[in-house]
């Protein structure tokens, strides 16, 4: 009796899950999807659009100073790195010497 009764409402069940797929307006879903995708690709293609057109007229007018701001800025560093360099070879020199005879001072003052 119970294997009957399970038996009988599964098969109740599917029937419902046939009855309401047979019922359903897949015309109207098939309109809403196709509405939905054409508003999201509208708002995606007209956010692009208007950020694109304001980089362009943002780099009409700022470019060549963003240009020549840049240069600038490559030809001070390397003058930056140029003077680095020489000043480091200029100061191992002294480098060198005061080590020297801060070991030299060390050693002796270890021996006597």
């Amino acid at each position: 009796m119970y294997t009957t009764n399970t038996s009988l409402n599964i098969i109740d069940s599917a029937f419902s899950v046939i009855e309401v797929i047979a019922e359903h307006d897949y015309k109207k879903s098939a309109e809403r999807i196709i509405a939905i995708i054409a508003t999201a690709a509208a708002i995606i293609i007209g956010t692009a659009t208007y950020i694109s057109t304001a980089v362009q007229l943002f780099w009409e007018e700022h470019g060549q100073s963003i240009m020549t701001r840049a240069f600038q800025t490559a030809i001070i560093a390397a003058d930056f790195a140029g003077n680095c360099y020489y000043a480091g070879r200029k100061l191992r020199v002294i480098a060198n010497t005061a080590s020297d005879r801060i070991m030299d001072r060390a050693y002796y003052s270890l021996i006597a």
